[in-house]
This record gives structure tokens, sequence and C-alpha cells, in this order.
């Protein structure tokens, strides 16, 4: 019997180190803090999604870019990423590949000897 109790004192010790004692009221307070804190993850992704949804159908009013003479305004699918990635690609790689023809010209003229280095790191 003595052996039972010194071991239920045993469990009780290591219990109680591994899970503090805590009123109820306390527990009670931390559950319904972690309840809310889940509920305001699901409400906000729920926004965030509306949002989204909401954006995927409109439609703005934007000068081309590509015709930068017209001042004209067309209609744009705000959905539509193809327009910004062409956008970009324009604005970043255009004036390089605009200028290939001519610096491979003036390398071809004047560096005969690198003119294939050029040419293969050039489209690299």
């Amino acid at each position: 019997m003595e052996e039972k109790q010194n071991k239920h004192e045993q469990i009780v010790r290591l219990s109680s180190k591994l899970y503090p004692n805590v009123s109820c009221v306390e527990r009670c307070l931390y559950t319904a803090t972690w309840i809310y804190g889940v509920f305001m993850a699901f409400y906000s992704f729920y926004i965030a999604s509306q949002t989204e949804g909401r954006s995927l159908s409109t439609v703005i009013l934007v000068r081309p870019w590509w015709k930068f003479w017209n001042k004209s305004i067309i209609p744009r699918d705000g959905s539509d990423k193809e327009w910004n990635i062409w956008k970009l690609t324009m604005l970043e790689v255009g004036c390089l590949v605009a200028m290939y023809p001519v610096l491979s010209h003036l390398c071809k003229r004047v560096f005969n000897r690198f003119s294939l280095i050029f040419s293969v790191t050039y489209s690299v």
C-alpha cells in the first residue's frame, strides 16, 4: 500500500512540474483567448479572400504603354498580369534588345576577334 502511495506522490510531483497549477478562471481565459485567436485568423482569411475576389474582375482605364505618343485611354482587365509583365520586360530588356544590332556591328568592325564571344555573352 505504501509503495502505491509513494508512486502516486511521485506522479503528482512530476505532473506538477509538467502542468503548473492554474486556476479554473485562468484556464478558461487561456481557452477563450485561443478560440478568439483562431476565430480572428479565419475572419482575416475570409476578408482577404473577399477582397482578392473583388479584384479579380475589375476593369481599369489606362493609357497603353506601347503607344506613348497617343494619349487615348483604353479599358484593361485588372486581373491581366501579362500587361504588367510585358511592360516590365520592355523597360528592363527592351533597350538591350534594341542596342544589339548596333553593338554587334561595332564589335565585328572594331573587335573582330571578340565578335563570337560578344554574341554568346550578349545573348545570355
